[in-house]
């Protein structure tokens, strides 16, 4: 779930939430009260749950000024999300009344559940931000190293810049790539298919279609080779 969808659905919710319970209030009053001429009030209160509520979701617009190739700090999204929407309803409580809390709290507790379900989206299905590198890519591995009979570490590098690192650990691998190719996740070893083209391109074929091409040498490609085979 991206950032524009969490302030849209919050929005949404937001609205339908306050004015559901403003209808229902209204219901529940006497029918001398409910056509008296006083109640045409009940529009602008309302109006007032609208508005507040835009306020509140144009309140949660800088976290979209977030690079989306980069993972930002957990408190730095939620506070670009969740901070401004909290001071207004803190300041509109505070120099109105406590009723105008009914109108915001919706919103917010719609903006945290939904930030929610993003984070849970990124644990369980780390394989979605993979971006699919250009059979030419710049993305090369560089050096290799063996530091344990379990542990296959591939240093990658994009053009001149080291940009992360594939592990290889016990019978999975752990991909820490930042950068244009950014893509961080680990997967069973049984679940990835290794190809290698004669153009020394080492392809990582993922279950989801996706996949990863990376520059490689034959040397770095006998210690990825012989490592796969000890756990076959």
């Amino acid at each position: 779930m991206k950032y524009w969808q969490i302030i849209l659905f919050s929005l949404l919710i937001g609205c339908l939430a306050v004015v559901t319970g403003l209808l229902v209030l209204h219901a529940q009053s006497s029918q001398a009260v409910q056509y008296h001429p006083a109640n045409d009030m009940l529009g602008v209160a309302y109006g007032l749950a609208i508005a507040f509520n835009i306020v509140l979701a144009l309140g949660s617009l800088p976290v979209l000024a977030l690079k989306s190739r980069k993972t930002p700090k957990l408190w730095r999204a939620l506070a670009l999300l969740f901070a401004l929407p909290l001071v207004f309803t803190i300041a509109v409580t505070w120099s109105m009344d406590f009723y105008t809390l009914f109108y915001c709290l919706p919103y917010l507790c719609s903006v945290v559940f939904l930030f929610g379900i993003r984070m849970a989206q990124q644990r369980n299905k780390p394989l979605q931000n993979l971006k699919t590198a250009d059979p030419t890519t710049a993305l090369e591995i560089r050096t290799h190293e063996i530091i344990t009979e379990n542990y296959l570490r591939l240093q990658v590098y994009s053009g001149n810049t080291p940009c992360g690192t594939i592990d290889f650990i016990g019978e999975k691998i752990n991909f820490n790539i930042v950068g244009k190719y950014f893509f961080k996740g680990m997967e069973a070893i049984r679940n990835i298919k290794l190809e290698y083209k004669k153009e020394e391109i080492l392809v990582f074929k993922f279950r989801n279609s996706k996949s990863l091409a990376v520059s490689c040498d034959m040397t770095a490609l006998k210690s990825i080779r012989m490592y796969i085979k000890s756990f076959q």
